[in-house]
């Protein structure tokens, strides 16, 4: 198995220092709780189970996933579950790619594609893995989820 370091440096040359770079702001910004971890090829930013037992949606043994980094066939991917449940900051981080880059963001409801390695604005990464504590992830998290959900949660 892979450690973090083994696998950035076993990515394409292209992709090595802008995934180190994402790797490196998104560590730095990350408010305390939250841990880096390697989950087959995607690099995770989780909260661990230690924190948060009930886990992700109905897994309760996969960590409830915060960001993750990518290496995809055409794109680098940094998946952004924080802004999934969170419109405000997922509208406000489309205008800010814009004023940062000068060009429209290539995202789905949580993946932001970049095809271009020398324009990625990693100080936005960086502000994006800081918005959250552990504690309002969490508490974010667990409100988008459905009510019957969150019921199953609570008593299973």
């Amino acid at each position: 198995m892979l450690d973090i370091t083994t696998y950035l440096k076993s990515l394409p040359h292209e992709r090595q220092a802008p995934t180190q770079e994402l790797h490196a702001v998104i560590t730095d910004a990350l408010q305390p709780g939250f841990v880096a971890q390697l989950r087959g090829s995607t690099l995770e930013y989780v909260v661990p189970l230690d924190r948060n037992p009930l886990g992700y949606h109905t897994t309760k043994d996969t960590p409830l996933p915060y960001v993750a980094i990518i290496n995809q066939k055409s794109h680098l991917g940094v998946y952004a579950f924080c802004m999934y449940p969170s419109s405000p900051l997922h509208e406000r981080f489309a205008t800010d790619y814009h004023t940062a880059t000068g060009k429209a963001i290539d995202m789905g409801a949580a993946c932001i594609r970049l095809k271009r390695m020398d324009d990625i604005p990693y100080a936005l990464f960086g502000a994006l893995a800081g918005h959250f504590s552990v504690e309002d992830w969490i508490a974010t998290y667990e409100a988008s989820l459905p009510e019957k959900i969150r019921a199953k949660r609570r008593y299973s």
